[in-house]
């Protein structure tokens, strides 16, 4: 199914302006595109050393889960923008332990917080990415309760590819659980700052991508060539041409 094209908010919490400035440089220079084509679809907010919190209990043993007024203030530029017909279609948050602050062990819970965001995707028809770490665990693939698992739709591991317990370049993301699609494995490496898939698909598409703009770029200086002969032509062959 091909890709489509959404406006996207993403919260991150550990990382700066400066250090998203040059992930997304690299990014758009891997994929054949300018940051400026990406400002009307991407709001990126640096959210490193601040408070980052979008629900909470008031202890470890509680179970009533509150909002806070981040969350209120994401869903305030979620609805501004649906209102203005410019709605986003997915919301980033990186990272779960930062983002809510409650006993991430108990199903009860996450459920209730999975809940309220379930709410959200609802009410503004959007995807909601939730980005958190493994465990210390060995093959982990998630840190709490099982519910972080159990109460999406589904569940992608991004791993690196060890060799003799060393990580090397190479990497895969598994989609691990998906209750509308099979399971599959993507294939990357990293590459000047940015993994890339490496299977034949993803090469190709690029390399299609970089036909495409040499050959936009051959008609509008074969355009402009046209023009300038027109252009250097005596008014007499013109006005012939005209009549």
């Amino acid at each position: 199914m091909p890709g489509q094209h959404v406006r996207t908010m993403a919260l991150f919490c550990e990382d700066d302006f400066d250090e998203l400035h040059r992930r997304l440089y690299e990014l758009c220079k891997a994929h054949v595109v300018t940051i400026d084509t990406l400002a009307h679809w991407l709001n990126i907010e640096p959210r490193q050393g601040m408070e980052n919190v979008l629900m909470k209990t008031m202890d470890d043993r509680s179970r009533d889960v509150f909002t806070t007024d981040l969350f209120k203030s994401v869903r305030l530029e979620l609805e501004r923008e649906h209102e203005a017909g410019e709605p986003y279609g997915l919301l980033i948050l990186d990272n779960i332990s930062q983002h809510f602050q409650i006993n991430h062990n108990d199903l009860v819970t996450v459920n209730r917080v999975v809940n309220i965001l379930t709410r959200l995707a609802m009410d503004y028809d959007i995807g909601i990415l939730l980005l958190g770490h493994t465990a210390k665990a060995l093959d982990s693939q998630f840190a709490g309760s099982m519910a972080w698992s159990d109460a999406v739709r589904s569940r992608l591991l991004f791993a690196r590819v060890e060799v003799d317990g060393m990580d090397t370049a190479e990497a895969v993301l598994k989609r691990m659980k998906a209750n509308y699609a099979g399971r599959d494995t993507i294939p990357m490496r990293y590459d000047a700052g940015v993994f890339k898939r490496t299977d034949t698909r993803a090469e190709d598409k690029v390399e299609q991508i970089r036909r495409d703009k040499r050959n936009a770029r051959e008609r509008s200086r074969g355009a402009a060539r046209a023009r300038q002969a027109d252009g250097a032509r005596p008014a007499r062959e013109q006005q012939a041409d005209g009549a």
